[in-house]
């Protein structure tokens, strides 16, 4: 009906933004690796602009475009509702095509992984408010959901030491 149209242009408008954070990000890396003496920075830099530059305006491939991909959106709800608490979800359970596929790729090892695991979790406690997320739980036909990036994320609350995000572990009468 022509009575959505301002909806839907307002949509675009805010898609577009969105997918702008991106852009604004890979060049501030592509800036910082500019200036970077240290090879290893640099490469680092440079694969967080080339992330940067895929999402959030195009669907992650990764693990890692993925991780980013979710942070910008958690960046953007933030700057709408700075206020209250966010759940991410099951990201144990989202997540895990990305590194399933990265995995049988070759394109991630299980240390890589745990570090972009690590380093989310420290970006959302340096966040403005709470956030939760959980891991576990039960699939659809009732067996256990726990995977790899289960057991990840529970290292990465071991690891970072922080209080955010605030993590929920989902029990049940399988759990391993």
């Amino acid at each position: 009906e022509f009575r959505k149209v301002p909806f839907l242009e307002g949509v675009i408008t805010a898609m577009d933004a969105a997918s702008e954070v991106g852009t604004r990000y890979a060049a501030r890396a592509r800036e910082l690796a500019e200036k970077e003496a240290d090879d290893k920075r640099r490469a680092e830099l440079l694969r967080i602009a080339e992330v940067c530059d895929w999402v959030p305006a195009n669907p992650a491939r990764t693990l890692y475009e993925a991780l980013q991909s979710l942070y910008f959106a958690f960046m953007l709800l933030y700057w709408e509702l700075p206020y209250i608490s966010h759940n991410q979800g099951r990201l144990d359970q989202y997540l895990y095509p990305y590194y399933g596929g990265d995995m049988r790729e070759g394109r991630i090892t299980p240390e890589e992984a745990q570090e972009l695991c690590d380093c989310y979790f420290i970006k959302l406690s340096e966040g403005p408010g709470a956030c939760t997320t959980n891991v576990g739980g039960v699939k659809a036909d009732g067996s256990d959901a726990t995977n790899a990036l289960s057991y990840m994320f529970l290292e990465s609350m071991m690891h970072t030491r922080f209080t955010t995000p605030w993590l929920g572990v989902l029990i049940h009468s399988k759990t391993p």
